[in-house]
């Protein structure tokens, strides 16, 4: 492999030809791409471009910038970086792929239908969870354990919620490093670092990219000339370059103006909901399992799919949680710990800390009697510590396949919980692009990310039938009483910030979305999107795995293009 630093350019110079292939951000889905098409087509000539390189960059990172109109949703760069392995540098590792009825055509989720069969994803499982190290495929702790598993809290009503689920976590593996060797001693692949692509050019007849026109971190315009483009670079960005482009150009796709950027998507999450166990001795899976080669993972319980059905429920899913580590209130040591430890003793923790710590934080306010309060916490639970690090320092720090995060067990047989839904495809839910530029001269991104009364309805009709499903084992799901479920709903729930799902979708018709089933763009015969922001609906999933999966998929398709063109 060769290494381009883009800085190093002359002026318009020009990389590569028609056999190329170009892939543009160099995240897991492009990292998967190249190293999957290399594999397949070992005759391949591949050009990975990177805004960053190895390391965190700030000064590229800062071309993230952008507008959000919704107080919800996250600043657009706190959860995305501009370096080789992308986001898979700063994620937490969770990995679950969508469920079959994700993809189905579901009469209540309207503009949800996907035109891919899920048994051909479910074949990239495999190949997706060796790039993401969580040992094998398989989700369901039936599948892991057999079908006579202990059960995580008792005998659940398996038409209504089950606990037949598992998220496996990855390392968490950041790709960039993971795969640098394979990287670096590939004879096919070129990478281009501190190279952002600000427009993608198109040939005369205006149904093909002639080259991705980029410019250096230093300021020198360059372009890459290839035979097929794979646009990665994350469900906000991918979007960005298409609409600039468009707009720099005066070209269009199929569907106009009308879709692009819309039906923007992400998770809804909250932990206000708590668990009563019927005694504090009543046995519960409340920590991670550890599966064979010392991969993490975590029980869940799941709406089956019956009672999304019959209830016209989008996908939901609740799992044990500590406490709001930022409430001083929970009076835990370890707890009041980790607060300090993301806010004030290691600075890049300050990332690390959730959307629900910060709203809690807003809630609280940052007076000293908040400081106070988790000191004495920590003061008055020093034995409970010095018994929690030592190991928590081994499994976190000691070991490739670390611990994800703090779970701990009930003093009280109660429990915090968190649930994940699906948010319903929202055409007004938005990206778009706003009249300032950045340094490059690209058009920045604004976002109108919103929610309807839909996600609403789904997750209280949903924690309802939870709170059935509960009380026949004896067990109580109950959350704070000075507000109804609906003002819990609206004040504590958010957007998980670096899941951008939807504004690029994928669709059977050019006038319905961006995207074929093959991650074609519509009315362009050789430019494809690697990236979450194609996925017509957004499950409860994180989108890692199944992007993976997706990029493994594209893989396929590319060398058979390429094996064809070369008959």
């Amino acid at each position: 492999m060769q290494f381009i630093d883009a800085n190093s350019l002359v002026e318009n110079e020009e990389v590569g030809n028609s056999d190329v292939v170009c892939i543009i951000g160099a995240g897991p889905a492009g990292i998967v791409t190249a190293l999957e098409l290399e594999k397949l087509f070992p005759s391949v000539r591949i050009i990975l471009i990177e805004s960053g390189d190895y390391t965190n960059n700030k000064e590229a990172d800062t071309l993230s910038d952008g507008v959000s109109i919704s107080e919800k949703y996250a600043p657009l760069n706190m959860y995305r970086r501009r370096a080789i392995g992308g986001a898979s540098t700063i994620w937490g590792g969770r990995t679950i792929p969508y469920d079959p009825i994700d993809l189905r055509d579901r009469d209540y989720v309207p503009c949800g239908v996907w035109p891919v069969d899920y048994e051909d994803m479910k074949s990239f499982f495999l190949k997706a969870a060796e790039y993401c190290e969580i040992g094998s495929a398989s989700f369901r702790l039936s599948e892991v354990y057999g079908p006579n598993y202990d059960r995580t809290v008792g005998a659940l009503d398996d038409d209504v919620l089950s606990d037949d689920s598992l998220e496996r976590f990855s390392a968490p593996t950041n790709f960039g490093k993971r795969y640098r060797n394979a990287l670096e001693s590939s004879k096919s692949i070129r990478i281009v670092t501190h190279a952002t692509c600000v427009n993608i050019a198109m040939d005369d007849n205006g149904d093909r990219i002639r080259s991705a026109d980029c410019i250096s971190l230093v300021g020198t315009k360059f372009s890459v000339k290839a035979g097929y483009f794979v646009i990665s670079s994350g469900g906000l960005e991918s979007f960005r370059i298409l609409a600039a482009s468009m707009a720099n150009n005066n070209w269009s796709l199929p569907s106009g103006d009308r879709v692009l950027g819309r039906y923007l998507m992400s998770h809804l999450e909250a932990d206000f909901l708590k668990l009563v166990l019927p005694s504090k001795d009543w046995p519960v899976h409340w920590g991670f399992d550890r599966l064979q080669g010392g991969i993490w993972a975590r029980r869940r319980f799941v709406m089956t799919e019956a009672a999304q059905q019959e209830h016209r429920l989008l996908n939901f899913v609740l799992r044990f949680m500590h406490e709001n580590a930022a409430n001083p209130g929970h009076k835990d040591g370890v707890l009041s710990l980790m607060y300090f430890a993301k806010r004030f003793i290691l600075p890049e923790y300050t990332r690390k800390m959730t959307m629900q710590e910060r709203d809690e934080l807003a809630r609280l306010g940052h007076d000293s009697s908040l400081w106070l309060s988790h000191a004495k916490n920590i003061a008055l639970n020093v034995p409970q510590l010095a018994k929690f690090l030592p190991t928590w320092i081994w499994m976190r720090h000691g070991i490739y396949h670390r611990i994800p995060y703090v779970a701990l067990k009930s003093r009280t047989g109660t429990y915090q919980m968190e649930f994940n839904s699906e948010q319903v495809p929202n055409f007004n839910s938005r990206l778009f692009l706003t009249p300032d530029r950045d340094r490059m001269g690209m058009l920045k991104m604004g976002v109108d990310w919103k929610y309807c009364e839909q996600d609403v309805n789904s997750v209280m009709r949903a924690i309802e039938l939870s709170c059935g499903a509960f009380s026949k084992i004896g067990a109580e799901l109950t959350w704070p009483q000075e507000m109804s479920l609906r003002e819990l709903i609206d004040t504590r729930m958010s957007p998980v910030g670096g899941h951008f799902i939807g504004a690029t979708r994928m669709a059977e018709k050019p006038s319905e979305g961006i995207v074929d089933a093959q991650l074609k763009v519509h009315g362009l015969r050789n430019c494809y999107i690697a990236s979450a922001s194609v996925f017509p609906t957004s499950s409860h999933a994180n989108p890692t795995f199944t992007l993976v999966a997706f990029s493994c998929r594209l893989a396929a398709h590319l060398a058979h293009m390429l094996g064809r063109m070369h008959l």
